[in-house]
């Protein structure tokens, strides 16, 4: 039976506060999204609701979860995450890997990968205030992705044209012999090192872009995922009960102003 992962990463570090989400992108979409967790303790809050929403999610395949944080040395966070290590999850078991605090989330899927690359086949990039818990996600994404021999990565949060072809926040789902053959011909999955530049820009352009643009660089396609029903929620938006209109949602009956609810079926 083949055993499938899903990578979250999280780093105990106030972020930058945007109330709303609100639309940007090429093709435009509703991706500037909004976060409110600008203390150590609201992220430390946010940590524990994506442990609940682990265990209640089904994910409609055997999967683990793997909790990458970008180490900062907060012990109250630290200590919540080695008490989850190795808890039941509703398909498998969560896993927490401590890592060095550089190329923040993509920094963190090459440390999963060099980690875990001999237990997993198919892997589900996210971070953590983006909520991967549509139910059925992950079955959905495998079921794309073996549909066409040239699919290399399924984007959960849309296709961006902006400056190079990428899946936006390289939130997805691949293949482990897709991450291999990025390794293979760049010696990692892409991130910014612990000696250059940590600038915001800058994990964009070698992190965000890279990590998906390398994939399409060898050849393979980057397919947008197709779900009658949305496959992820922004945290913020997610814990206020806000929504929005997603691909799909007006066709499978529901009005632009009211998602359909509950964004997780078992939630």
């Amino acid at each position: 039976m083949r055993r499938n992962c899903k990578v979250i990463t999280t780093c105990f570090i106030g972020r930058t506060v945007r109330k709303n989400t609100t639309i940007g992108g090429d093709p435009p979409g509703p991706f500037n999204h909004a976060q409110n967790f600008p203390t150590p303790e609201a992220v430390l809050e946010l940590v524990a609701l994506i442990y609940d929403l682990e265990c209640k999610v089904d994910p409609g395949v055997e999967s683990d979860t793997i909790i990458v944080n970008n180490d900062v040395g907060w012990e109250k966070g630290n200590r919540f995450l080695e008490s989850l290590h190795n808890s039941k999850t509703y398909s498998g078991q969560l896993k927490v890997v401590n890592r060095e605090n550089f190329g923040r989330s993509f920094g963190g899927y090459n440390s999963a990968y060099e980690i875990f690359k001999s237990q997993y086949e198919y892997w589900t990039f996210t971070e953590d205030d983006i909520l991967v818990i549509g139910d059925g996600y992950f079955r959905t994404c495998i079921e794309l992705f073996e549909s066409e021999a040239k699919i290399g990565f399924v984007a959960i949060q849309g296709i961006s044209k902006e400056f190079k072809l990428h899946a936006h926040g390289g939130v997805g789902m691949t293949h482990i012999r897709v991450l291999d053959a990025v390794y293979k011909t760049l010696g990692k999955l892409p991130h910014r090192e612990r000696h250059q530049s940590q600038a915001y820009d800058d994990i964009i352009v070698d992190g965000e872009i890279a990590f998906t643009n390398s994939i399409s660089k060898l050849g393979l396609d980057l397919a947008e995922v197709q779900s009658k029903i949305p496959l992820y929620a922004y945290a913020y938006d997610y814990m206020r009960g806000i929504g929005y209109l997603l691909p799909d949602t007006e066709q499978a009956g529901h009005s632009p102003t009211q998602p359909p609810q509950p964004w997780c079926a078992r939630q």
